[in-house]
């Protein structure tokens, strides 16, 4: 198996999840992944995964109906069917691409939302509108990233969370004689089942997306411990 580096131009939505190109940008990227791709295609002509292949696969292809492209031919379909931030290079990390930055009316440690920009192949494109023309030996056009999530998504997590704290101050109420702490406690939960009350309105209102929303953690939250090696 044979690994390439092969830089490419493509086209870029006008922001992350559009579904417009107005302002008709581009970017460029590094695909470093493997030179072949053994494509699975549907019966409809999608595309429903690829999987590292190799140069005989490649030569062979006619002869046993396999479907192999060469990613210096399809750098960015490659780039979209095997993207992931896993790819062995420093400079596939998110952290080393520039980012956007937006203000957030909550949520979070900070209040902001950040995600790369412009965006990685598999973030512009999606994946799964992908198709494969057998005739003609070529890809078709692919859709623009989807939304993944939505506003009755975000709602009904906020329920939970509404529901969660709602169980946490009834506890609190339920003592004969609170502490200062448990008054402290339930002040925050508080606080945190009104912020879930008001999340989806107060996104919307600052013209925010979905996915965008950030969530504050509840007060019971601990950060994860990481057990110590013991060798």
């Amino acid at each position: 198996m044979v690994n390439i580096i092969q830089t490419f131009t493509y086209k870029i939505p006008d922001d992350y999840t559009e579904q417009t190109s107005v302002n008709d940008s581009s970017a460029s990227f590094t695909y470093r992944g493997p030179q072949f791709l053994e494509l699975h295609v549907n019966k409809d002509g999608s595309v429903g995964g690829a999987k590292e292949a190799d140069a005989e696969m490649y030569a062979m292809q006619n002869e046993n109906g396999d479907i192999v492209i060469s990613a210096h031919d399809h750098p960015l379909e490659a780039a979209v069917l095997w993207g992931s931030l896993a790819m062995d290079s420093s400079d596939q990390d998110s952290a080393a691409f520039p980012h956007k930055t937006i203000n957030l009316p909550d949520g979070g440690d900070d209040h902001v939302f950040k995600y790369p920009w412009p965006p990685f192949p598999w973030k512009a494109y999606e994946a799964s509108s992908l198709t494969w023309n057998s005739s003609t030996k070529s890809f078709g056009s692919m859709d623009w990233h989807q939304p993944w999530t939505n506003w009755g998504n975000i709602g009904a997590q906020a329920n939970g969370i509404v529901e969660r704290a709602n169980e946490a101050i009834a506890e609190v109420d339920a003592k004969e004689s609170p502490s200062d702490s448990d008054t402290a406690y339930k002040a925050a939960w508080v606080a945190y089942k009104t912020e879930a009350e008001n999340k989806v309105q107060a996104y919307m209102n600052a013209g925010l997306k979905p996915h965008e929303v950030s969530w504050t953690h509840s007060p019971d939250w601990q950060p994860a411990v990481i057990p110590e090696d013991s060798a």
